[in-house]
């Protein structure tokens, strides 16, 4: 079971839609029904599974666990057929006048209920152009609502009492209340109205048949199934986006700039798959009509006249009197990007002067495709680029910057001027760390890993001095002879502060894992401890040396620094320093034979301190190694 937060009401509508079929399509089937009038083979993935070929070390450890995997991939998947929403009424119809009657189960009801409940809520403005609901147009002879209500009325099934619209949480903000004003049906998926004792009522992938044969609703595509869907959608986002000032709001007083900024993306990359789980519908149509067909049903449910949501010009869609409404459905940041998607070359460089949008001709190679991070504006920026249509996830990305720039004001900058302190204090610590490692040398510390240290020494540099304002100051002193006073650098670090927080992360991920190498080849960290450990003990020093102290309680924690419990007496101060080096404990058995100890002896090998922050460091593919497209 998902973690309620993450809970999305599109997924338990469709998952109630798919177990309403399933459930009237196989009863009917276990009733005799004709198998050819049941429903049609749904269509098979084309997908190819990787190879799972052992190679190396892996060929040599096949295990009994691998093969039953390996067997278990090959054993063909259950066929899957799609139930046509038209026959639903004939399917109940069928399981109804059967004799004995079925049991119709009450998860079922409870499925059905929430689905009627749920589409029949449908506001004056969620309707077509005409004033006319979509499912009573030509192409759509049939309302998926009316199909529904017919079904529960042939099985018999009790009709819940009509539930009065909730009112708005506590706490909750604007954009909330709206969405909960507008479509308060969605209550019976708010995922803070499930006891946290109970289980998610969630109905199961297929029905409880002894067959194996996998039924699934048709894919409803209407204008209206995908306004109806793009309002689900919004009610998810709308709740992470309040997560999301939340977590800014908590930056503001104590979080950490980089925690900040991974959990913000994390958050978004949850979004983006919510939003692909929506695609299926919304492809069909164009993003700018549901936008705007939404925006026209929330302007209506709050009660503004047409005026409002009819602009007369290009300019008219950013209204001061209706900007809650427009941030609500996103119309801001969807047309923003729609003009910048109509102006984009990736032949050329955009720069903007005077509030004028312009364009000159730089080389390829002055273009910055090698920048350390991208959160997903920056992506979906690209996709625009690529495809020239605006998804849908690029369209919240900017707008959970707006956000966060509501709730941090004046302080967005704080994170840019955070990012800049620290990674000119790694960069100064990297320097000191080569200095030393001039001279002498160690086996345990190769030429390559000065190396690997002077490039993240090379890149911190690089971002200070800004390659992407380089870039466009090339292409000012060609095309204008100077750089206009209002290109500043690091501009796009200074006014994103979810950018400027990934940055630090990936500089910090770096530099921790390089630390822990230096740490390990030249044992500074383990020696220095286990002699101040020692003096420290025995009250030798009268100072206490703090940093030794946050090291053993947080930083790296005993186990990496003692061999079993910690040493507080004078009789095993030694013998752990030589465990921590790597001596055997043999060498300090009671009966062991009698022999000199050869410290320096290659079989010796040192323990290594080991990474910790283990979810810190999980973020490092997609941060550091640009392996993972989010989290």
């Amino acid at each position: 079971m998902q973690p309620l937060p993450l809970a999305s009401a599109y997924r338990q509508y469709k998952e109630d839609t798919d177990f309403v079929a399933s459930w009237l399509a196989s009863t009917a089937r276990a009733c005799c029904y004709p198998a050819d009038l049941l429903a049609t083979p749904s269509a098979p993935s084309a997908r190819a599974a990787p190879s799972k070929r052992p190679k190396g070390k892996s060929k040599k450890k096949g295990t009994a666990s691998s093969r039953a995997a390996a067997a278990a991939e090959t054993t063909p998947a259950a066929p899957k057929y799609t139930v046509a929403i038209k026959d639903f009424i004939t399917l109940a119809e069928h399981i109804a006048f059967r004799e004995p009657a079925a049991t119709v189960p009450s998860l079922f009801s409870d499925s059905i209920n929430r689905l009627i409940k749920l589409r029949s809520f449908i506001p004056e403005g969620m309707a077509t152009q005409d004033g006319s609901p979509d499912y009573n147009s030509p192409q759509k002879p049939y309302c998926f609502l009316g199909v529904l209500e017919r079904v529960r009325e042939v099985l018999m099934l009790n009709t819940p009492p009509a539930a009065n619209p909730a009112e708005p949480a506590p706490g909750t903000d604007d954009s909330g209340s709206l969405l909960t004003t507008l479509f308060a049906a969605l209550k019976v998926y708010a995922p803070a109205e499930i006891p946290d004792s109970a289980p998610r009522d969630s109905p199961p992938a297929q029905p409880t048949a002894a067959d194996v044969v996998q039924f699934e609703a048709e894919l409803q595509t209407s204008f209206n199934d995908a306004t109806f869907a793009f309002a689900l959608l919004c009610s998810d986002l709308g709740r992470i986006r309040n997560k999301i000032r939340w977590i800014w709001t908590g930056y503001a007083r104590a979080f950490d700039t980089a925690a900040a900024a991974i959990a913000t993306n994390a958050a978004i990359g949850l979004a983006v798959n919510l939003i692909e789980e929506v695609v299926p519908v919304l492809k069909h149509h164009d993003l700018g009509e549901l936008v705007d067909f939404f925006y026209r049903a929330l302007c209506e449910a709050k009660g503004y006249t047409a005026t409002y949501f009819q602009p007369q010009d290009q300019e008219a869609w950013a209204k001061h009197e209706t900007y809650d409404v427009e941030d609500d459905a996103y119309v801001i940041t969807y047309q923003l990007l729609r003009m910048l998607a109509e102006n984009l070359d990736s032949h050329r460089l955009p720069l903007y002067k005077d509030g004028r949008f312009g364009f000159y001709n730089p080389f390829g190679s002055q273009l910055v495709k090698d920048y350390p991070v991208r959160d997903e504006f920056v992506r979906g920026v690209g996709e625009m680029d690529r495809t020239g249509k605006v998804p849908f996830y690029a369209v919240f990305a900017p707008q959970v910057h707006l956000d966060t720039h509501y709730v941090l004001r004046a302080a967005a900058i704080l994170p840019f001027e955070n990012m800049m302190r620290e990674t000119r204090t790694m960069g100064a610590s990297i320097d000191a760390s080569l200095g030393l490692h001039e001279d002498p040398k160690v086996d345990a510390w190769p030429a390559e890993n000065d190396q690997v240290l002077t490039n993240i020494r090379n890149s911190i540099l690089r971002i200070h001095n800004d390659p992407i304002y380089e870039a466009k100051a090339k292409v000012w002193v060609d095309e204008a002879g100077s750089v206009p006073p209002s290109t500043q650098p690091n501009r796009i670090l200074k006014t994103s502060p979810l950018l400027a927080g990934l940055m630090l992360y990936h500089f910090r991920a770096q530099v921790y894992k390089m630390g822990i190498a230096v740490a390990n080849a030249w044992g500074a960290i383990a020696c220095t401890f286990h002699l101040y450990n020692a003096v420290w003990n025995e009250k030798l020093i009268n100072g206490r040396w703090k940093d030794m102290h946050v090291v053993l309680g947080v930083v790296l924690g005993e186990s990496n620094l003692f061999v079993g419990h910690p040493t507080w007496n004078v009789d095993e101060y030694f013998s752990q320093f030589c465990l921590q080096m790597g001596i055997t404990a043999a060498a300090f058995a009671q009966n062991r034979r009698h022999g000199d100890l050869n410290a320096e002896s290659r079989a010796f090998k040192p323990r290594g301190i080991k990474k910790r922050a283990r979810a810190w460091r999980m973020f490092s593919d997609g941060f550091v190694d640009n392996t993972k497209k989010y989290m």
